[in-house]
C-alpha cells in the first residue's frame, strides 16, 4: 500500500487490476490506520472503506494534531501492542480489528486502543481466513464428498 503526502492514500496505486468489477471501475477498498493523537498521546484504530476514485483521500483527522503510524489493507488484520516506560510490566495487548471496530466512513474518528503508554506496534499474522479461500476449501472438501458417495456397491464385492 502505497502513501502519499503521509496523510493521503492513493486508492489507485493501492489496488491490483484484478479487483475491478465487470464494467472495468475500481471497487472499493478496505484499509486500517493506526493514528497518534499528539494532543492526548493517544493511539486510535481505524478502519475505513476507501473510495476507488483518482482522487487522494484523507484518512486522518486534523493534520496538526494526527499522525499515521500504520497503515494496512490486509484482510482480517491483527495488531500487538508493546507497552513501555511505567506500563512495561503489562503483557502485550493483541487486537483483532475485525472484532475492535466496525468499518466507518473516511471521516470518522477512530477508537482509542488503550490508556497506557505504547512503546511499539506491529501487525501480526491473521487468525481468520478470506472468504474467497475459505469457500474454495470448501469445495473440494464436498466434491471429495460426493466422489465417496458415487462408489459403486457391486465393485466392493
Amino acid at each position: 500500500m502505497e502513501v502519499d503526502d503521509v496523510r493521503r492514500v492513493d486508492v489507485v496505486r493501492l489496488l491490483p487490476e484484478e479487483q475491478t468489477n465487470a464494467v472495468g471501475r475500481l471497487v472499493a477498498q478496505q484499509a486500517e490506520v493506526i493514528e497518534q493523537d499528539w494532543e492526548t498521546d493517544a493511539y486510535n484504530l481505524k478502519r475505513s472503506l476507501l473510495d476507488a476514485k483518482p482522487a487522494k483521500q484523507n484518512m486522518l483527522g486534523e493534520p496538526k494534531r494526527f499522525s499515521m503510524n500504520l497503515l494496512t489493507d490486509t484482510q482480517y488484520p491483527r495488531f500487538r501492542f508493546t507497552f513501555g516506560k511505567l506500563d512495561e510490566f503489562r503483557e502485550p495487548l493483541e487486537i483483532d480489528a475485525d472484532e475492535f471496530i466496525p468499518i466507518r466512513s473516511v471521516a470518522t474518528k477512530g477508537k482509542k486502543v488503550s490508556n497506557y503508554y505504547i512503546e511499539k506496534i506491529e501487525e501480526i499474522e491473521p487468525t481468520k481466513v478470506p472468504e474467497q479461500e475459505k469457500s474454495e476449501n470448501e469445495e473440494t472438501t464436498n466434491e471429495e464428498i460426493s466422489d465417496t458417495n458415487n462408489i459403486d456397491s457391486d465393485s466392493l464385492f
